[in-house]
């Protein structure tokens, strides 16, 4: 069923819902308290992507319109995910008082050599791969030698 939605964000928008009235009742109040209109939640996605890439000063992808796209949201992706569990192993590390000094060395020749990927052929390719994070570090010590 269609019902016309009024979101946390302010913006009415019509969405289509199924499964039982009960359930469709959930995901509207849900909707209302929490949720953004497609609009803005595709802008706050963007905004992730942007934020990221400045922080990390990635450079402008080449490509299609469409293939730019979809790298810029897969990077975003991936590297959320590598930094999550880079975070986690650098905390590990220190809280087991090894040094992390190397770590800390690699992880910025890393963001170096992300600066070279500007392909969005490279960021789409990678989703074929199990491991992302794997196969990421992989080709960056193949290219760091």
């Amino acid at each position: 069923a269609k019902y016309s939605v009024k979101f946390a964000c302010g913006h009415v928008a019509e969405v289509e819902l199924y499964g039982p009235e009960t359930e469709r009742m959930k995901k509207i109040r849900n909707m209302r308290q929490y949720g953004l209109c497609p609009d803005c939640y595709k802008q706050s996605k963007l905004d992730e992507i942007e934020s990221l890439e400045q922080e990390l000063d990635l450079p402008v992808l080449v490509g299609s319109e469409k293939q730019i796209q979809w790298a810029r949201s897969l990077r975003k992706e991936y590297l959320s995910n590598f930094f999550r569990w880079f975070n986690e192993i650098v905390e590990r590390n220190s809280k087991n008082g090894h040094d992390t000094s190397y770590d800390l060395q690699m992880v910025e020749k890393f963001k170096i050599w992300l600066r070279t990927k500007n392909a969005a052929k490279f960021w789409i390719d990678l989703q074929n791969k199990l491991d992302k994070i794997r196969e990421l570090m992989t080709l960056f010590m193949q290219e760091m030698k």
